[in-house]
């Protein structure tokens, strides 16, 4: 198997083949990732490490040779680029930042919850905030 098709098994792994999302990672340009796959292209080692670097999990030995598995371990934990801890593997990616912003409405929800049983409106927006920080989510598979 040469680099390129293992850049494009990291790219199906951890961004569900979609392109774009991978170019977000890289922090790249959608058709310069694009072109790591292509067969034709000489990927240099700057482009090798910095996919190491992005896709914390992914053996280096495996990305330079092709020996071994493709992930250190089986934990699915990566950088999304932004430097915050992201949970992959299924599409999905959900960033320590999403989750303080969710532990957030959550306190305020039950802060809610206590003070103002009797108040409904403000429990449905706290849940509304919620329900759109999960569509997001959604959006961004």
């Amino acid at each position: 198997m040469e680099t390129n098709e293992r850049i494009k098994k990291i790219r199906e792994y951890f961004c569900n083949d979609n392109n774009v999302k991978f170019a977000e990672i890289m922090e790249e340009n959608p058709n310069t990732t694009s072109n790591w796959v292509n067969e034709n292209r000489k990927i240099g080692k700057t482009v090798l490490d910095k996919i190491i670097d992005r896709f914390s999990d992914v053996n280096p030995t495996w990305l330079l040779t092709g020996d071994g598995d493709m992930l250190r371990s089986s934990n699915t934990n990566n950088l999304n680029g932004s430097g915050n801890t992201a949970v992959a593997g299924n599409g999905n990616q959900i960033t320590t930042s999403n989750i303080s912003e969710m532990i957030e409405l959550q306190k305020g929800y039950q802060e809610l919850l206590r003070t103002s049983q009797g108040q409904l409106s403000e429990s449905q927006t706290q849940i509304g905030k919620l329900i759109n920080i999960i569509e997001q989510l959604n959006k961004k598979i």
